[in-house]
């Protein structure tokens, strides 16, 4: 299957904001508000029109992950026509009552998982597949509130047989950092790619040789870049309460992902592991 190319202008726009330059922010918020306008005009029109320089927009273009301008507006383009241009924040107030409170939830988490189906990259979650199926030990890494999703994978690769390393402790993951080898493959789960706990844990990492698989929510950010394959989910300008709902169901749907394909890549050696653990939970009912 040929790989898609990049997809999701707007939503690269939100997961980068943090990242970008005074101007770059200026020239995507002009863009932002005035999408209608972006598909119908030059480089240097809208350059003009946002009030910046012509490499100011190339740059924003590179930054979002675009060879340049042209492939950013077909990207957008393509936004418009498939209706996944507007991306609106979805806040609780205090005024709303439960039915509206759990609509805004389920629309939030349904844009999370809509926003990284844009943002995932095909061929980086195929490479990191094949690393983690040739590698001699995976170790898993995630604190704080990406714990759930990181055990979530973990529990999920053990039902198809495939042992990984994992701990909840954040010193014994730092241990494990310690102890890596380069015949080994990490994967690092982070909302924002700026925790320092992970981005130690990747120095320690990289230092050993071991190779590394990062998923995070902001491209560009430290953890997003360091890896040897850096997996993205939707990031957002604007955050919920606690500013982990949506990144962390977009890191599940990610790790969903993730799983299936390896599964399907080793499906008879994992047929069996499946069947065996799917008793032992049966086992469990009542």
């Amino acid at each position: 299957m040929p790989i898609k190319k990049l997809a999701g202008a707007y939503m690269r726009i939100n997961s980068t904001y943090a990242n970008l330059l005074p101007s770059e922010k200026k020239l995507a918020d002009y863009i932002v508000k005035n999408k209608e306008y972006v598909e119908n005009h030059s480089i240097n029109e809208l350059a003009e029109m946002a009030g910046v320089s012509t490499a100011t927009v190339t740059r924003f273009c590179k930054h979002l992950g675009y060879d340049g301008f042209k492939d950013f507006r077909f990207s957008t383009i393509k936004d418009m026509k498939n209706g996944r241009a507007s991306w609106a924040d979805i806040s609780i107030k205090n005024e709303d009552v439960v039915d509206v409170l759990i609509a805004k939830t389920c629309e939030s988490n349904a844009n999370a998982c809509l926003g990284t189906e844009l943002l995932l990259d095909a061929n980086g979650l195929e490479q990191a597949g094949k690393l983690m199926l040739e590698a001699k030990r995976i170790f898993i890494f995630g604190e704080g509130a990406v714990a759930p999703i990181a055990l979530d994978f973990y529990q999920k690769m053990l039902r198809i047989g495939v042992i990984c390393i994992y701990c909840l402790d954040v010193k014994m993951q730092k241990m494990n950092a310690t102890l890596s080898m380069p015949d080994d493959v990490a994967i690092i789960f982070d909302l924002s790619g700026y925790n320092k706990v992970s981005n130690n844990w990747l120095k320690t990492l990289k230092s050993n040789g071991t190779k590394t698989i990062t998923v995070c929510n902001t491209i560009g950010s430290p953890l997003g870049i360091g890896g040897d394959i850096n997996i993205f989910g939707p990031g957002k300008k604007k955050t919920d309460v606690t500013g982990t709902q949506s990144p962390r169901i977009a890191l599940f749907c990610i790790i969903d992902c993730l799983f299936n394909l390896i599964f399907q890549k080793s499906k008879a050696e994992c047929q069996i592991s499946l069947e065996k653990t799917r008793q032992v939970i049966i086992g469990e009912w009542i």
